[in-house]
């Protein structure tokens, strides 16, 4: 006796495998869970929603720190004997910007650098090429010469011992 669920050349096994599909489809989308379907033990509760929250924010705080941190301009303040001279070098890795500079002879501010001379030379008059820093942006690994004194002759200053100014 042929067996009736399988197809065997008859109509008839063939309905009987697709009503056999249609319940087996109807089981598994009646076995789906709707997200407002959830139980109150499946749900995050709200406050490891609150805390989790909190640790996100502050990790995101310590991150903006840090790169914050990596970027620092750091200014170097140099000078040179062959020929006399003074830089402005940044050395950081970020951007510096100068809004304001006080040069200081003996604790004391000046105005310019021909009165800052003035007070290590005494009176005379002092030569020498300046360049302005307030206001300059620096770029990471940029240096400028900001002053250089110079000969009578205009040529720059070199040290030396017997040089009756110093």
């Amino acid at each position: 006796m042929p067996n009736k669920n399988l197809p065997c050349g008859n109509d008839n096994g063939l309905e009987i495998i697709s009503k056999e599909l249609a319940s087996v489809s109807w089981r598994i989308t009646r076995r789906r869970v709707a997200p407002a379907d959830m139980t109150q033990s499946s749900r995050p509760s709200s406050g490891s929603v609150l805390c989790a929250l909190c640790v996100s924010a502050y990790i995101a705080y310590v991150q903006r720190q840090q790169v914050r941190a990596a970027v620092w301009p750091i200014l170097e303040f140099d000078s040179s004997n062959a020929p006399i001279h003074f830089t402005l070098a940044n050395k950081g890795v970020g951007p510096a910007i100068i809004r304001h500079v006080i040069v200081k002879v003996d604790g004391q501010p000046v105005r310019n650098w021909k009165e800052a001379l003035g007070r290590i030379l005494g009176p005379g008059e002092h030569l020498g090429s300046e360049s302005d820093m307030s206001g300059c942006v620096f770029a990471a690994g940029e240096s400028m010469t900001v002053f250089t004194p110079h000969e009578p002759e205009n040529q720059p200053l070199n040290f030396e011992k017997s040089n009756p100014l110093w």
